[in-house]
Parts: structure tokens; sequence; C-alpha cells
């Protein structure tokens, strides 16, 4: 599922590149598994032509479907990443050969560098030019990507990858950013991988703007403490639950925006339970903070 969003989002990419040059282009997308390319398929929709004669075209098939066809980009999806480091019927020369010749003018490889090396084919010569030629990117160093794989793997139970992810989305912004469970779990409902996207996209911008509330936003004030919730809209239906808190950390003040769910504005409850627990989340910090304090000071004596 990973490889799929992140196969869609270089295509819309290229998409917006043809829709300012104007230049006609055609796309190719290989797949070994029919698995994938049913998923790669259905996220792409019918948002791109698959005619040759139009000017953008984008054709999804199996290697053995390209045999004698070329598309000016072809974007081959390794899709395996597997304890046993197997690549299955990408180990096949003859489909290897048809799979890399089918591009005119640009070949783009996603896999699991690891996987592709440890093959002992083909594929470990190529990376390794790949790396040499500066043509090797690691696609957890593109906020885009990096969006894209976290849309994805929203519902996929890989809790190291996700931190690695969200780490990168949040990097260096204003405010530090804290991601409650049932946002993840309200996420997991959602079936669009282009409405999560956006959610997160959404979070990305007010993690890095300095502005509190925002314009346009709806704030409800709390009735147990002096926070104020905002509720960010997403697609006109969905809302992003959030409160901005000022907490200590390690002996300094820290701006936390602390994020609690993600609904429809209808379906969103009576919020006080919620800074009911936020109130004790904070409790517990400044307990954690004065205890290390004393334990230092003890120490000192």
């Amino acid at each position: 599922m990973v490889e799929v969003a992140v196969v869609c989002e270089v295509v819309a990419n290229l998409f917006k590149g043809f829709t300012s040059s104007g230049k006609k282009i055609s796309i190719g997308i290989i797949s070994p598994y029919n698995a994938q390319i049913a998923a790669i398929k259905e996220n792409l929709g019918t948002k791109y032509s698959t005619d040759d004669e139009s000017e953008f075209s984008v054709d999804v098939r199996s290697v053995d479907g390209f045999q004698g066809g070329e598309k000016d980009v072809i974007i081959i999806s390794a899709v395996r990443s597997n304890a046993n480091r197997s690549i299955g019927f990408l180990s096949n020369s003859q489909r290897v050969n048809v799979a890399l010749t089918r591009a005119r003018h640009c070949l783009w490889i996603f896999g699991n560098e690891a996987t592709l090396k440890s093959s002992g084919s083909v594929w470990k010569i190529l990376v390794h030019d790949a790396r040499v030629r500066g043509c090797f990117h690691d696609a957890q160093n593109d906020k885009d990507l990096v969006k894209s794989m976290a849309a994805a793997l929203v519902d996929i139970d890989l809790l190291d990858i996700k931190i690695r992810l969200y780490s990168v989305l949040f990097e260096g912004t204003r405010w530090k950013v804290s991601v409650d469970d049932k946002f993840w779990k309200a996420m997991e409902k959602i079936k669009s991988i282009e409405i999560r996207k956006k959610a997160i996209s959404v979070l990305m911008k007010l993690s890095s703007d300095s502005q509190w509330p925002h314009t346009g936003h709806i704030t409800v004030p709390s009735r147990v403490s002096n926070q104020l919730t905002e509720l960010c809209p997403v697609d006109g239906i969905l809302h992003i639950v959030l409160t901005l808190e000022t907490i200590m950390e390690t002996s300094r003040y820290v701006d936390v925006m602390r994020v609690w769910d993600i609904r429809p504005l209808t379906q969103i409850p009576n919020l006080d339970p919620m800074f009911i627990l936020c109130k004790q989340l904070d409790a517990f910090h400044l307990k954690e903070e004065s205890s290390a304090e004393s334990s230092h000071q003890v120490g000192l004596s």
C-alpha cells in the first residue's frame, strides 16, 4: 500500500509538470503482481487517460503486458520487502529485461533497497549504479512522499515506521506536535487516501503557523479550564480537533499542539472530558519535572 501511495504521488507530480509545460507525455507503470496493479488502478481512479493518443496518459500493466510496448516514462513497482529478501517474478532475467527496456526517456524503480541488493541479481548492480550516479533517492527525504506514505500507513500496524515518518512530517515546525491515538483510530476509518493526505496536510500547515486561533476556524471554550479548542475543517465535513498548550519540559516551557480527533462536526461530542484528561496530563508532566528536580537536588547534597 505504501508503494502504491508513492507511485500515485509521483504520477500526480508528473501531471502538474505536464499542465505547466503542455508537452505530451506517456507513462507506463509496471508491477509483477495483479493485486498491486489493481491497487494502483484503484488509487489512480479515472483522473488520467489510458489512451496513448491523449496528451497525458497512464497505463498500468504487468511485466508481460508491456512486452513490445514503450512509454516516455516507465515506473517499476518492485513491491516486495520481506524477511527472506525474495523479489519473486522480478528475479526472472527475461522479465527484468522487458521491464528495464520499456522507457524512451526516463526509468524510475520503486522498491526496498535491502531487498533489491540482497537478491543476488541485476537489481543489486542497478541500485549501486543509481547511487554512484546520484540517481538514488530515499522517499523519506521528500515531505510530499512522506505525507503520502503516512496516509497509506494509517491502518497498518507498523508503529516504528509510523513514528519515523511522523517525525519527518513535523520536523522543525513552530509547535511541538502530540497526536492522540484517537485521531489515528479515526483516520483508519477514512477509506480515501486523498482525504487522509488532506488531513495530514492540514496538520503540517497548522504546526508551522504562528497564528492561534486560525481565522475562519471554529473555536470552542471549555467550562473546566481556560483552554480553547479549535475545530479545523478538512473537506467540508470532517474537522480536526486540537488544542494549543504550554507545558514544562526539561526545565523549559514548550508550546504543544495537541491533536485529539477527526470527525464530522455533528459528531463532535462534549469536549470537557478531553480538557479534564488534558489537565491530568499536564499535572503528570509537572509532577515528573518536580520529581526530577528533587532527585537532582538530593544528589547534589
